[in-house]
């Protein structure tokens, strides 16, 4: 999981005012994922990905753009219901996001 999206689900929570039980619950899904670091590589994905989305008219976030471009770091489909990310993909072919929403 790319650091933003846990700092994401980590604001959530914190907005939403977990109790002890979910956060619980929120930690140990923490144990079954690895948080992936920012490399340069992943930043070299981020500005590929804001330029290109750019260039074809397509809004996107720095938060999602920086979780799409550590699923291209690590070379995997990114599992997103966000529109945002089926946008981007359209700027960029050879990110493959999978979701329930259509395109």
């Amino acid at each position: 999981m790319p650091a933003v999206a846990y700092a994401e689900l980590e604001q959530g929570a914190r907005i939403g005012g977990w109790g002890a039980s979910k956060r619980r619950r929120f930690e140990r899904f923490l144990k079954r994922v690895t948080l992936l670091p920012v490399t340069k590589t992943t930043a070299d994905h981020w500005a590929s990905l804001r330029f290109e989305c750019r260039q074809r008219g397509i809004g996107n976030t720095e938060n999602d753009a920086w979780i799409a471009a550590a699923a291209l770091e690590v070379n995997c489909p990114l599992v997103s219901n966000d529109r945002i990310h089926l946008r981007m993909q359209i700027a960029v072919p050879h990110l493959q996001v999978l979701s329930l929403l259509a395109p």
